[in-house]
């Protein structure tokens, strides 16, 4: 498939039924290998417009305030703020990049982080700034999604937009509300309901895979059989109802999340289970996505 996937899919295709990537801690990339930071820091080597390019369509967006006395929000992963970029700019880019690619869709997470002594809810700010760069109900880039739908947004209904979801400190009307996400805590395996009526069977599990006994191979493998568990399982819902969210990453504190994720991605580039749903990758690569693609044909049109 080329970069401009979605393009080629059918317009009455839910996007639970697809095969998705997207990049965790999407804003933590670097291109300086050397660069010297704490070893849990850097996630990616593309920028923003680079991920989108060899057909990311999911980004997860760690945000927080720049200072105690502003209120511009910039983006971190965890405590560390990373490219010194703030969440305006990402949206431009965004948006720049949607206005190019009107038969494509993007999907953001959002979540709060940043400076643990700066408190206070982020979630009004996303909101305009959303509103600013893609307008609101009715808008030819913002899809509107509501608590009832009874099943996931079509890709017609996504084409030319950007679906928000978001698990912030407060709920935002019109964005999808995955905040059970903080609830499951770090999982290999939970169910959350997104709505009245729609699911998300989530592995997120980035704790306790990596151990100072075991090589970087080891840790990579543990995790990729978690990815791979998780694929497979069956979730106890409808399944029309239930959009999977997996992630290739975990946390070590030895080395960078990009190394371990170029590692993880080989192993999944050797497998050949299916991937269906969104797929979370550190160290987004063309080679990758390409793989997580070609779970897709059965969709494309004829």
């Amino acid at each position: 498939m080329s970069i401009d996937w979605v393009s080629k899919i059918r317009d009455g295709i839910e996007i639970n039924r697809l095969a998705i990537p997207g990049t965790h801690d999407a804003a933590s990339w670097t291109h300086d290998d050397d660069l010297d930071w704490p070893p849990f820091t850097w996630a990616q080597r593309l920028n923003f417009l680079q991920q989108l390019n060899i057909g990311i369509r999911v980004l997860d967006l760690r945000i927080g305030w720049k200072s105690s006395w502003g209120r511009e929000l910039t983006m971190f992963h965890g405590p560390a703020a990373v490219n010194d970029q703030n969440l305006d700019e990402v949206l431009a880019d965004v948006r720049w990049w949607l206005d190019r690619n009107s038969n494509e869709f993007v999907i953001l997470m959002f979540q709060q982080q940043g400076y643990p002594h700066i408190p206070g809810d982020c979630a009004p700010e996303v909101k305009d700034l959303i509103e600013k760069r893609f307008g609101s109900f009715g808008s030819p880039r913002f899809f509107y999604f509501t608590r009832k739908r009874q099943t996931w947004p079509t890709v017609g209904e996504l084409r030319g937009r950007v679906l928000v979801m978001e698990r912030l400190a407060s709920r935002v009307k019109g964005f999808c509300d995955i905040s059970a996400w903080q609830a499951a805590g770090a999982t290999a395996g939970s169910l959350i309901d997104v709505g009245e009526h729609l699911h998300i069977y989530l592995q997120d599990k980035y704790c306790n895979i990596s151990s100072k006994y075991l090589s970087r191979d080891d840790d990579n493998a543990k995790k990729i059989a978690l990815v791979k568990a998780a694929a497979m399982h069956v979730p106890d819902v409808p399944s029309y109802t239930c959009l999977r969210v997996n992630h290739t990453s975990y946390s070590n504190k030895r080395y960078q999340p990009w190394t371990s994720g170029e590692g993880v991605n080989q192993l999944l580039r050797n497998s050949r289970f299916k991937i269906q749903g969104i797929l979370m990758i550190d160290d987004a690569d063309q080679a990758t996505v390409t793989h997580i693609l070609r779970s897709n044909p059965a969709f494309m049109k004829q």
